[in-house]
Protein backbone atom coordinates (compact mmCIF):
# COMPACT_ATOMS: atom_id res chain seq x y z
CA UNK A 1 0.00 0.00 0.00
CA UNK A 2 1.35 3.41 -0.95
CA UNK A 3 0.81 6.22 1.49
CA UNK A 4 1.16 9.96 1.11
CA UNK A 5 3.82 11.18 3.50
CA UNK A 6 5.94 14.28 2.86
CA UNK A 7 9.26 12.96 1.63
CA UNK A 8 11.38 15.15 3.97
CA UNK A 9 9.40 13.94 6.99
CA UNK A 10 9.76 10.30 6.05
CA UNK A 11 13.48 10.65 5.37
CA UNK A 12 13.85 12.45 8.70
CA UNK A 13 12.08 9.59 10.51
CA UNK A 14 14.28 6.99 8.83
CA UNK A 15 17.40 8.98 9.69
CA UNK A 16 16.54 9.87 13.30
CA UNK A 17 15.48 6.42 14.48
CA UNK A 18 18.48 4.72 12.88
CA UNK A 19 20.84 7.44 14.08
CA UNK A 20 19.68 6.87 17.67
CA UNK A 21 20.55 3.19 17.45
CA UNK A 22 24.08 3.63 16.18
CA UNK A 23 24.88 6.75 18.21
CA UNK A 24 23.85 4.77 21.30
CA UNK A 25 26.11 1.87 20.29
CA UNK A 26 29.08 4.15 19.70
CA UNK A 27 28.65 6.00 22.98
CA UNK A 28 27.98 3.06 25.28
CA UNK A 29 30.90 1.02 23.95
CA UNK A 30 33.35 3.92 24.25
CA UNK A 31 32.07 5.00 27.67
CA UNK A 32 31.87 1.52 29.19
CA UNK A 33 34.73 2.03 31.72
CA UNK A 34 33.26 5.33 32.93
CA UNK A 35 29.78 3.86 33.27
CA UNK A 36 31.09 0.81 35.13
CA UNK A 37 32.97 3.04 37.55
CA UNK A 38 29.97 5.25 38.24
CA UNK A 39 27.39 2.51 38.83
CA UNK A 40 29.87 0.19 40.56
CA UNK A 41 29.64 -2.60 37.98
CA UNK A 42 32.29 -5.23 37.43
CA UNK A 43 33.19 -6.15 33.83
CA UNK A 44 31.16 -9.33 34.23
CA UNK A 45 28.12 -7.42 35.47
CA UNK A 46 28.39 -4.91 32.63
CA UNK A 47 28.67 -7.78 30.15
CA UNK A 48 25.54 -9.31 31.65
CA UNK A 49 23.62 -6.05 31.25
CA UNK A 50 24.78 -5.82 27.63
CA UNK A 51 23.72 -9.39 26.99
CA UNK A 52 20.30 -8.78 28.52
CA UNK A 53 19.90 -5.63 26.43
CA UNK A 54 20.66 -7.64 23.30
CA UNK A 55 18.24 -10.39 24.31
CA UNK A 56 15.37 -7.97 24.90
CA UNK A 57 16.18 -6.10 21.68
CA UNK A 58 16.13 -9.34 19.68
CA UNK A 59 12.85 -10.30 21.35
CA UNK A 60 11.35 -6.92 20.41
CA UNK A 61 12.57 -7.18 16.82
CA UNK A 62 11.08 -10.66 16.49
CA UNK A 63 7.63 -9.25 17.31
CA UNK A 64 7.95 -6.03 15.27
CA UNK A 65 5.76 -7.10 12.36
CA UNK A 66 3.12 -8.60 14.65
CA UNK A 67 2.79 -5.44 16.73
CA UNK A 68 2.88 -3.01 13.81
CA UNK A 69 0.07 -5.00 12.18
CA UNK A 70 -2.02 -4.57 15.30
CA UNK A 71 -1.07 -1.06 16.42
CA UNK A 72 -0.06 0.68 13.20
CA UNK A 73 3.17 2.57 12.54
CA UNK A 74 2.32 5.69 14.51
CA UNK A 75 1.11 4.07 17.73
CA UNK A 76 3.82 1.42 17.68
CA UNK A 77 6.66 3.93 17.41
CA UNK A 78 5.11 6.30 19.95
CA UNK A 79 4.79 3.44 22.43
CA UNK A 80 8.37 2.39 21.77
CA UNK A 81 9.61 5.93 22.35
CA UNK A 82 7.81 6.11 25.69
CA UNK A 83 9.62 3.00 26.93
CA UNK A 84 12.88 4.37 25.55
CA UNK A 85 12.46 7.75 27.24
CA UNK A 86 11.72 6.13 30.60
CA UNK A 87 14.75 3.87 30.30
CA UNK A 88 17.08 6.67 29.22
CA UNK A 89 15.93 8.84 32.13
CA UNK A 90 16.60 6.00 34.60
CA UNK A 91 20.04 5.32 33.09
CA UNK A 92 20.99 9.00 33.21
CA UNK A 93 20.36 9.16 36.96
CA UNK A 94 21.37 5.63 37.93
CA UNK A 95 23.89 5.06 40.67
CA UNK A 96 23.70 1.29 40.95
CA UNK A 97 23.97 -1.71 38.68
CA UNK A 98 20.32 -2.63 39.26
CA UNK A 99 19.01 0.82 38.28
CA UNK A 100 21.26 0.96 35.22
CA UNK A 101 20.22 -2.54 34.16
CA UNK A 102 16.54 -1.68 34.57
CA UNK A 103 16.94 1.44 32.48
CA UNK A 104 18.80 -0.39 29.72
CA UNK A 105 16.14 -3.09 29.58
CA UNK A 106 13.43 -0.46 29.13
CA UNK A 107 15.51 1.15 26.40
CA UNK A 108 15.84 -2.21 24.68
CA UNK A 109 12.09 -2.84 24.90
CA UNK A 110 11.32 0.47 23.23
CA UNK A 111 14.35 1.19 21.09
CA UNK A 112 15.82 -2.17 20.23
CA UNK A 113 13.67 -2.08 17.09
CA UNK A 114 14.63 1.39 15.89
CA UNK A 115 17.14 0.21 13.27
CA UNK A 116 14.81 -2.50 11.92
CA UNK A 117 11.84 -0.12 11.92
CA UNK A 118 13.89 2.45 9.99
CA UNK A 119 14.80 -0.13 7.37
CA UNK A 120 11.13 -1.11 7.04
CA UNK A 121 10.08 2.55 6.74
CA UNK A 122 12.13 2.78 3.55
CA UNK A 123 9.35 0.67 2.01
CA UNK A 124 6.86 3.47 2.73
CA UNK A 125 8.45 5.16 -0.30
CA UNK A 126 6.71 3.76 -3.41
CA UNK A 127 8.95 1.60 -5.62
CA UNK A 128 10.83 4.16 -7.68
CA UNK A 129 14.29 5.72 -7.96
CA UNK A 130 13.24 7.95 -5.04
CA UNK A 131 13.49 4.94 -2.74
CA UNK A 132 17.25 5.37 -3.02
CA UNK A 133 16.82 8.51 -0.95
CA UNK A 134 15.46 6.38 1.88
CA UNK A 135 18.36 3.96 1.57
CA UNK A 136 20.77 6.91 1.64
CA UNK A 137 19.12 8.30 4.78
CA UNK A 138 19.39 4.89 6.44
CA UNK A 139 23.05 4.45 5.50
CA UNK A 140 23.95 8.01 6.41
CA UNK A 141 22.46 7.62 9.88
CA UNK A 142 24.40 4.40 10.40
CA UNK A 143 27.74 5.91 9.41
CA UNK A 144 27.24 9.21 11.20
CA UNK A 145 26.00 7.56 14.39
CA UNK A 146 29.01 5.25 14.66
CA UNK A 147 31.39 8.11 13.85
CA UNK A 148 29.93 10.61 16.31
CA UNK A 149 29.23 8.16 19.15
CA UNK A 150 32.79 8.01 20.55
CA UNK A 151 33.25 11.77 20.09
CA UNK A 152 30.05 12.56 21.96
CA UNK A 153 30.91 10.09 24.72
CA UNK A 154 34.35 11.67 25.11
CA UNK A 155 32.78 15.10 25.50
CA UNK A 156 30.31 13.96 28.14
CA UNK A 157 32.93 11.97 30.08
CA UNK A 158 35.37 14.87 29.86
CA UNK A 159 32.81 17.08 31.58
CA UNK A 160 32.02 14.36 34.14
CA UNK A 161 28.45 14.20 32.85
CA UNK A 162 28.20 10.67 31.51
CA UNK A 163 24.46 10.60 32.17
CA UNK A 164 24.09 13.30 29.54
CA UNK A 165 24.63 10.63 26.88
CA UNK A 166 21.29 9.10 27.75
CA UNK A 167 19.55 12.47 27.93
CA UNK A 168 20.84 13.19 24.42
CA UNK A 169 19.38 9.90 23.21
CA UNK A 170 16.11 10.75 24.94
CA UNK A 171 15.99 14.13 23.18
CA UNK A 172 16.55 12.50 19.80
CA UNK A 173 13.84 9.93 20.55
CA UNK A 174 11.46 12.78 21.41
CA UNK A 175 12.18 14.33 18.01
CA UNK A 176 11.43 10.97 16.39
CA UNK A 177 8.18 10.77 18.34
CA UNK A 178 7.17 14.20 17.08
CA UNK A 179 7.76 13.15 13.47
CA UNK A 180 5.86 9.91 13.99
CA UNK A 181 2.90 11.62 15.64
CA UNK A 182 2.60 14.21 12.89
CA UNK A 183 3.34 12.32 9.69
CA UNK A 184 3.61 8.54 9.96
CA UNK A 185 0.54 6.47 8.96
CA UNK A 186 -1.91 5.22 11.54
CA UNK A 187 -2.22 1.83 9.85
CA UNK A 188 0.26 -0.92 9.05
CA UNK A 189 0.96 0.28 5.53
CA UNK A 190 3.35 -1.81 3.39
CA UNK A 191 2.75 -4.88 5.59
CA UNK A 192 0.64 -7.18 3.45
CA UNK A 193 -1.13 -10.39 4.35
CA UNK A 194 -3.17 -11.54 7.32
CA UNK A 195 -1.96 -10.56 10.78
CA UNK A 196 0.56 -12.98 12.15
CA UNK A 197 0.31 -14.35 15.66
CA UNK A 198 2.69 -14.04 18.56
CA UNK A 199 5.12 -16.97 18.75
CA UNK A 200 5.99 -16.61 22.41
CA UNK A 201 8.06 -19.81 22.98
CA UNK A 202 10.10 -19.23 19.83
CA UNK A 203 10.65 -15.60 20.75
CA UNK A 204 11.83 -16.50 24.25
CA UNK A 205 14.27 -19.07 22.88
CA UNK A 206 15.55 -16.52 20.36
CA UNK A 207 16.09 -13.86 23.01
CA UNK A 208 17.73 -16.32 25.40
CA UNK A 209 20.05 -17.58 22.69
CA UNK A 210 21.09 -14.03 21.83
CA UNK A 211 21.83 -13.28 25.49
CA UNK A 212 23.93 -16.39 26.00
CA UNK A 213 25.84 -15.89 22.74
CA UNK A 214 26.68 -12.24 23.44
CA UNK A 215 27.66 -12.94 27.05
CA UNK A 216 29.99 -15.74 25.90
CA UNK A 217 31.58 -13.49 23.28
CA UNK A 218 32.13 -10.66 25.77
Amino acid sequence: TNVTIPRPALLAAIFVFNFIEFLSTGMTVFAAPAIMGHVGASPEEYATVSALYAAVAVLSISQLTVLVQRLGWRNYLLGGVLFYLAGAWICAGSGSVAAFAGGRLLMAMGGGVFMTASRMMVNLIPPSPQRLQGIAAFGGALSLGLALGPLAAAKFIGHEAWGGMFLLLAALAAIGAGIAARWLPIGADTLDGTPTRLHVPDAILLGGGAAVTLFALQ
